[in-house]
Parts: C-alpha cells; structure tokens; sequence
C-alpha cells in the first residue's frame, strides 16, 4: 500500500509549537521578520511568525552554521560571514511537512535514506499527533527539510 500526505491547513498553535521547539534550543537556526502585524502584549515571538505566515507574510529563517553552503531551493541570500538565510511561507512550511511524512525530501547518503525516510516520518507524526515526545531533534529534522529539501545536520 502507498499513501500520500498533503498538508493542507496548518493551524496557529501548529506553527508555534513548531517554531518553538525547533528554534528555542537550536545552535544553529533563528528566526526574523520585517513585516508588521498586529500583536496582542500576550503574544510571544512564535505567535508573531505563525501570524505573520497565516497572514500570507514571509519569515526569514537564518542558518549559522552555513559556512557558505547553500540548499534547496527557497529564495536565500548569503551575509558577510557566509550564513545564508532564507524565506519562508506558510505554502513552503507545507510543502517541506508533506516531504517528511511522505519520505520525498532528497537524502545526502545513499546508505542511509531508508532510515532518514523512517526518522521524518516519525517527525512528523510526532509533531501532528501532539505527542510528547515531539522534541528539537524531531523539530530540527523538520525545519530542516522545510528549508534545505533533506536533512543535512544529523
């Protein structure tokens, strides 16, 4: 049997939870936005990506650990120290859940793609399900194939 996911609504606190998790303890990725919107004084900076991208807004998330290398294909620019940082939608935020759950997200090394696949669909299953143990492993997975199309840090 062969199943598809199509992420086809993806709600507030679904981004907060995944902007939270995958950014709060991260070395590596942060999160920035040029766009104003209108904020409660109760919102946290997750609520104002989530807002600005259900909005039909774009975020800016930056990669550190670049070092000059680029991928995928969101639009991108590299700063002065080499790091790249990209722009996200809510339709790439989709595009890059949907490459998880289906295992359609490219894969650095061929001996290890089965278990990639295995490891993002759990990701997301995790993430979808609310379950417990949706952590920053999980979410950094995901935020990697969001922005990168496969999974470059392991």
């Amino acid at each position: 049997m062969k199943t598809q996911t199509t992420v086809s609504e993806i709600t507030h606190d679904d981004l907060v939870n995944l902007f939270s998790t995958a950014l709060y303890g991260s070395n590596y990725l942060s999160a920035s936005y040029d766009e104003r919107i209108d904020e409660d004084d109760d919102d946290c900076y997750e609520d104002v990506l989530a807002k600005i991208l259900l909005s039909g807004g774009k975020i800016q998330i930056t990669d550190y650990y670049a070092e000059g290398c680029d991928y995928g294909n969101l639009p991108r620019r590299m700063d002065e120290d080499e790091n790249y940082t990209y722009t996200v939608t809510l339709e790439d935020i989709k595009t890059g859940l949907a490459k998880a759950a289906n295992g359609t997200f490219n894969s650095q090394s061929k001996d290890f793609v089965e278990d990639e696949r295995r490891f993002a669909k759990r990701a997301f299953d995790s993430f979808v399900t609310e379950a417990c143990d949706f952590d920053l492993t999980y979410a950094d997975c995901l935020m990697q194939i969001i922005l990168f199309n496969e999974i470059i840090y392991g």
